[in-house]
C-alpha cells in the first residue's frame, strides 16, 4: 500500500454539482483531515490522507510511504501540522485526530470518538490500524464535540429530537442515562434541556431514483424524510449533503 496527504480532486456528478474526491479516484482508503472551512471551500484546502495500491504521481502531495509502520517525510508534513511526536503513519494519524483535533472542526479536523464498546478505533482501507481503550482525554474531547454539535443544532431541530440524541450520547459515552449526566453532558446554557430514551434505529440504503429536492421515502416503504435545514438529494443511489456522500445512514 502507497500512502500520500494530498489535497482532494474536484469532480462534477451527474447533477451538475462539484463533490469532493481521491486524486484519481481509486484510492482504497481515505481520511479526511479538513477542517469544517476547507470542506466547505469551494477550492480544494486542506489535506486528505489517501491509501493506493500502487505508486502514484499526484501534484503537490507529500509522500507518507508504503507502510503504515514507516513515515517518511516527516520533516516536510511539519511545516503544515508542526511538531509532532509520532515516527508512523498510523501514529501521525492518531496524533492528528486525537491530540492536535478540534471539537468545533474550525481550526482542525474532529477528534476520535469511542464505540459503544468503550474502544477509540482508527481506520484506513478498511482495516483497522490502531485502537485504544478510552481514556478521560478521550471523553473529555467527544463531550467537546457534542456541546459544540448540540449549539449549532438547538435552533435547527425540536427539543424532543435534541432530547434523544442527548440520550444516546449518554448511552454511547457512559453506558446509562440519567438526569444528572444529562446536566453535565449539555452545553452550560442548556444544561436544563434534558433527555428521553433514544427511539429505534433507522436505516436507509437510498436504493432508489436520483432526487435533486429530497430524500424521499425510504427504502422500506414505511417513513418520509423531511428536510428541516439543507436541501438533501439522492444521487446514483447515494445520500448527498454539502458534507458529501454516503451509500448508507443510520440514525
Amino acid at each position: 500500500m502507497f500512502y500520500y496527504l494530498a489535497h482532494f480532486e474536484g469532480k462534477t456528478d451527474v447533477l451538475g454539482d462539484v463533490y469532493w474526491r481521491a486524486p484519481f479516484g481509486d484510492a482504497v482508503g481515505i481520511l479526511d483531515l479538513r477542517t469544517i472551512p476547507q470542506q466547505e471551500s469551494e477550492t480544494a484546502i486542506g489535506y486528505g490522507v489517501f491509501a493506493y495500491k500502487e505508486r502514484k504521481n499526484i501534484s503537490d502531495s507529500i509522500f507518507l510511504g508504503n507502510s503504515i509502520d514507516v513515515l517518511e517525510n516527516k520533516t516536510e508534513l511539519e511545516t503544515i501540522y508542526g511538531i509532532f511526536q509520532a515516527i508512523t503513519v498510523k501514529e501521525f494519524l492518531w496524533e492528528i485526530l486525537t491530540v492536535k483535533s478540534d471539537p468545533t472542526g474550525q481550526t482542525a479536523p474532529k477528534p476520535l470518538r469511542q464505540n459503544k464498546n468503550g474502544d477509540v478505533n482508527l481506520f484506513l482501507a478498511g482495516e483497522r490500524i490502531k485502537t485504544e481503550k478510552t481514556n478521560s482525554a478521550h471523553t473529555d474531547r467527544a463531550v467537546s464535540v457534542f456541546r459544540e454539535d448540540y449549539k449549532i443544532n438547538k435552533a435547527l431541530h425540536p427539543l424532543d429530537t435534541l432530547q434523544r440524541w442527548t440520550g444516546a450520547t449518554m448511552l454511547k459515552y457512559y453506558g446509562r442515562m440519567n438526569d444528572e449526566l444529562s446536566r453535565n453532558l449539555l452545553p452550560s446554557e442548556y444544561s436544563n434541556d434534558g433527555w428521553r430514551t433514544p427511539q429505534t434505529t433507522i436505516n436507509d440504503n437510498f436504493n432508489r431514483a436520483d432526487d435533486a429536492t429530497g430524500l424521499g421515502t425510504s427504502s422500506d416503504g414505511d417513513w418520509s424524510w423531511a428536510n428541516v435545514s439543507d436541501i438533501l438529494k439522492i444521487v446514483s443511489n447515494r445520500y448527498r449533503s454539502d458534507r458529501g456522500f454516503t451509500d448508507h445512514l443510520q440514525l
